[in-house]
């Protein structure tokens, strides 16, 4: 995290979810890069954004015979083992809860944990809340209801045995219907909640944006949006700067990286922010996803308060989410608080790879203007970034360079050129050693020489 290289930090962050969190799957937010098929931020929507593909995924359809013997012998006859099961009346209350969010004190949610925090009895009493909607032709909160079915057992994963197969299981699901749903009803924003949850992506932010201004979105669901977005878009940062590769890295100089893909997060944590409330868990987390952002975008060169200033609120942030009991997120809280409690000790061990890093920018600058070059003039750019890399080089500069020693930049007409690249030049072998010692060598075609 104190690294200077941006690809390295977004890795290290990632590597630290891993060590609780191991989900190689290539449809999350947070994913190990090696485990990809391709370099491509994951995009599970590419795979089920047909409705036909979407079918495939649903549940079986029930005949009305089924349904009604269903409701009329419910699995659960009594609920918390002393009042009576009306199976209908909950329904109804628990699709309100997932649209509209508590509406008091004696909200249903608290007293129904028991059973949603219990497979068996959870899988009952679904089972029995879904064929009371479907008895009342209640199709619409029948799918809400399936969809927070799946979207609940999120935070369950990091204590499952086989989490990359559980969590592609309950994405095909969520995807699948989400999409289903969205075509058989595009008005109802639940449904676009449930797909910016579940999907990782820089397209889901207009998602977000047209599903919290229909007219159905409660303050409640449009919170929950917004704060979903977040987390999409710093996965989607995070992953593919992680999955650049050492052949294409030169092309994305950190600071227009870290512009590109942190700086809608930014903004957007400070939307969510306002819309949540500080003091609420998802507040919390907000604030902890804040401090990630900050961290991997901009690593050392925030300085020693921005990196440590925050730390103790960051430890207040993580035990009020333990005292609150929230689930969500526990992987990347724990990475974080693993960053809080190690950081320092773990700077002194990577002192070396720190320093090398530092010491290597000054050449893979220069190599990336190099190589910049040689492309334009070689007709292989074809992408708009190449062309504006390209474009970007200050032309004085190049100039001056070609009259001044690479390493101690002095100006001359008589300078020697490296006999091994040839593409820079020095005033003396001293400098010319200096400069291998500091990072030409990367960049350099040759053997390495003996200094």
């Amino acid at each position: 995290m104190q690294c200077s290289s941006l690809s390295i930090r977004c890795r290290g962050f990632i590597g630290l979810l891993n060590l609780h969190y191991p989900d190689f799957a290539q449809d999350l937010r947070f994913c190990n890069p090696h485990f990809l098929d391709d370099e491509e931020a994951p995009d599970v929507g590419r795979v089920f954004g047909s409705l036909e593909m979407a079918k495939t995924f649903r549940p079986p359809e029930m005949s009305e015979e089924a349904v009604s013997e269903s409701y009329h012998n419910p699995s659960i006859k009594e609920l918390f083992g002393t009042n009576p099961f009306h199976a209908y009346e909950i329904a109804m209350r628990f699709v309100r809860y997932e649209l509209e969010g508590p509406q008091s004190d004696k909200d249903l949610m608290p007293y129904l944990q028991k059973y949603l925090d219990d497979l068996k009895s959870s899988t009952a009493l679904f089972k029995d809340l879904d064929s009371a909607l479907r008895f009342h032709q209640q199709d619409y909160e029948a799918e809400v209801l399936l969809l927070a079915r799946f979207l609940r057992m999120y935070p369950i994963l990091p204590s499952a045995d086989d989490i990359s197969d559980i969590h592609r299981f309950i994405n095909a699901k969520v995807t699948a219907n989400s999409n289903y749903c969205i075509n058989r009803w595009p008005e109802k924003p639940y449904f676009y909640y449930a797909k910016v949850k579940s999907q990782t992506g820089m397209e889901y932010a207009t998602v977000a944006a047209d599903a919290a201004k229909l007219p159905d979105c409660s303050p409640y669901l449009s919170s929950k949006i917004f704060y979903e977005l977040v987390v999409n878009l710093l996965g989607n940062g995070i992953v593919s700067m992680s999955m650049l590769t050492s052949h294409d890295r030169w092309e994305w100089p950190d600071t227009n990286s870290a512009r590109k893909f942190f700086g809608p997060v930014h903004k957007q944590i400070m939307v969510a922010k306002t819309r949540v409330g500080s003091d609420s868990a998802e507040g919390q987390i907000l604030s902890i996803l804040q401090f990630v952002s900050a961290l991997v975008s901009g690593g050392p060169d925030l300085g020693t308060d921005m990196l440590e200033g925050p730390i103790p609120s960051i430890r207040e942030n993580l035990q009020n989410l333990t005292a609150m009991k929230c689930t969500d997120h526990q992987e990347t809280r724990n990475a974080v608080a693993d960053y809080v409690q190690y950081r320092r000790r773990a700077a002194i061990r990577w002192s070396a790879l720190i320093l090398a890093v530092r010491r290597v920018e000054p050449a893979a600058v220069e190599g990336r203007k190099i190589r910049a070059r040689e492309a334009l003039e070689g007709g292989f750019l074809r992408t708009k970034s190449r062309e504006e890399a390209f474009l970007a080089l200050d032309e004085d500069s190049e100039a001056k360079r070609e009259i001044s020693c690479a390493w101690c930049e002095r100006t001359s007409v008589a300078l020697l050129r490296c006999s091994r690249c040839e593409k820079v030049k020095y005033c003396n072998a001293i400098c010319q050693r200096k400069h291998w010692v500091d990072g030409h060598k990367t960049v350099c075609i040759s053997p390495i020489i003996a200094v």
